[in-house]
């Protein structure tokens, strides 16, 4: 009767949790805010690209699974295109994710305390949270990765008949095409297999195999024939991107996707304590097949950084979160009562670790989720209420995607200018826009600035002089209308 109700008390606990997680998500989908650049950048391929164009390089260097947008593109023809239809996919995925990850836990943890934090850790994670409603892929890669952590160790390549295995196969051609880093999981389990049957499954994982190295090329031969992206992908990845065998460099990228994984936390080198206190449990005991999974899964991913194939960078190895926890958690879970001194040792150091990541949660929350730094939907409609006929629309390079965008989503077909002010040098700037032929009115619509170009500031600094007939701002985005 005493366990029941203890098995009771703990699905009670993981039932609110993951309710609390869920409750998170929609609650900051419904927030509905304003598509920012890269979201923009992206839902120009949605407006301009059939759906087997997809498989070809996307415009604004942008990149994403050809599934994950055709799908994307198919709901916002049913519902129309608006945020929400456009972030739908990635907030059904990043809800489904709370309680996948719980399920996957079980799997990885024997403790159910360590279970318990790692499904808080999850749920309560600012950027999982964030990208459950932003119009990317990252969210949808935490979950497929998931999924097929979970489902994968239950396939014995040796015990399938020949459909199942065909549709195996079939399954591991279309997931890359939702997900990239799926190849990641996909490689680890054929991996995995051999080592357990060897030559007994050398055949069929062969045949198998060929499936997502044929998804593979698909995604990556458009972008070699037209290589525009894939330069400026390789370029903006190269300084912490990709990992070499410069120590310090690996340094700054553990210590850069950490603080980003767990932000705000800092404490570094107590996750790294843990993570190699992971490692020597790990090598002592006996791992499970979602263990290995997972580990195997984790080392293919470095080592695609190694070869400049998929970078670690941030919001781009997301997936890797459930990894990082399980192998920041290991620690915790091997706690035990015979030796007291250690058990208060990797308490207090989890705790250290993951306290600041909980402290001023809500606070933290709603900073990161509820409004981005900029509005670039209400902006433009602020301008077209107030338009005349002979104005002219002047935005910078930076807003170029929500310009082209929001204007086509309005119907706004005016006359523009950009501008390149992609300058420190206030002078410099403003011999840039004092070039604007006279004697007209102008529109300046700034809803985003590159961070090292303080674009809006300087506006409002050559602006000073000028006859201001209308300024008005929308969180970072600025709108100033301008008589020259």
């Amino acid at each position: 009767m005493k366990d029941l109700f203890k098995n009771k008390l703990y699905y009670v606990i993981i039932g609110l949790i993951v309710l609390f997680g869920i409750f998170l998500r929609l609650k900051a989908f419904l927030v509905g805010r304003s598509l920012w650049h890269d979201e923009a950048s992206l839902a120009i391929n949605i407006l301009h690209k059939s759906f087997l164009q997809f498989f070809l390089p996307l415009e604004h260097y942008q990149s994403a699974p050809p599934l994950f947008m055709a799908i994307t593109k198919l709901i916002s023809q049913i519902f129309n295109t608006t945020e929400f239809t456009l972030r739908f996919i990635p907030f059904l995925c990043g809800t489904a994710s709370v309680p996948m990850f719980f399920l996957l836990s079980e799997n990885l943890f024997d403790n159910k305390i360590t279970r318990i934090v790692a499904t808080t850790l999850f749920v309560v994670n600012y950027n999982l949270i964030y990208y459950a409603q932003e119009f990317k892929q990252y969210s949808s890669d935490v979950f497929w990765v998931i999924l097929l952590s979970l489902i994968l160790p239950t396939f014995d390549l040796t015990k399938l008949t020949r459909n199942n295995l065909i549709f195996l196969g079939i399954s591991f051609l279309i997931l890359p095409l939702l997900s990239l880093p799926t190849l990641f999981v996909i490689g680890a389990y054929l991996i995995l297999q051999i080592a357990i049957f060897k030559k007994q499954v050398l055949k069929r994982v062969c045949v198998i195999g060929i499936y997502p190295i044929i998804a593979g090329l698909l995604i990556c031969i458009p972008n070699l024939i037209n290589n525009q992206n894939e330069v400026f992908l390789k370029h903006y990845f190269e300084n912490l991107g990709f990992l070499n065998f410069n120590p310090i460099h690996i340094l700054a990228m553990i210590k850069m996707n950490f603080n980003y994984f767990f932000f705000p936390n800092k404490l570094v080198l107590i996750g790294i304590l843990l993570f190699g206190w992971a490692i020597t449990v790990l090598c002592k005991t006996k791992s499970n097949k979602y263990q290995n999974l997972l580990l195997i899964s984790f080392t293919i991913s470095i080592l695609a950084s190694f070869l400049h194939i998929y970078p670690l960078y941030e919001r781009v190895s997301l997936y890797l979160i459930p990894s990082t926890l399980f192998l920041l958690l290991i620690p915790l879970d091997c706690v035990s009562s015979k030796n007291s001194v250690k058990a208060v040792i990797i308490t207090i150091l989890t705790a250290l670790y993951f306290g600041g990541y909980l402290h001023n949660f809500w606070d933290n929350y709603n900073a990161r989720t509820n409004i981005a730094n900029e509005n670039a939907k209400d902006a433009l409609q602020y301008i077209i209420q107030n338009y005349r006929e002979d104005d002219i629309i002047v935005y910078n390079t930076a807003s170029d995607s929500e310009w082209e965008y929001y204007s086509k989503m309005f119907g706004f077909d005016t006359r523009s200018i950009r501008i390149n002010l992609q300058t420190i040098d206030q002078n410099e700037y403003n011999q840039l826009l004092n070039k604007l032929p006279k004697d007209n009115t102008y529109w300046f619509y700034y809803p985003y600035s590159l961070s090292k170009y303080p674009e809006n500031a300087m506006l409002e600094s050559w602006a000073s002089d000028k006859i201001i007939e209308k300024k008005k701002k929308f969180q970072n985005s600025i709108v100033v209308k301008v008589g020259m």
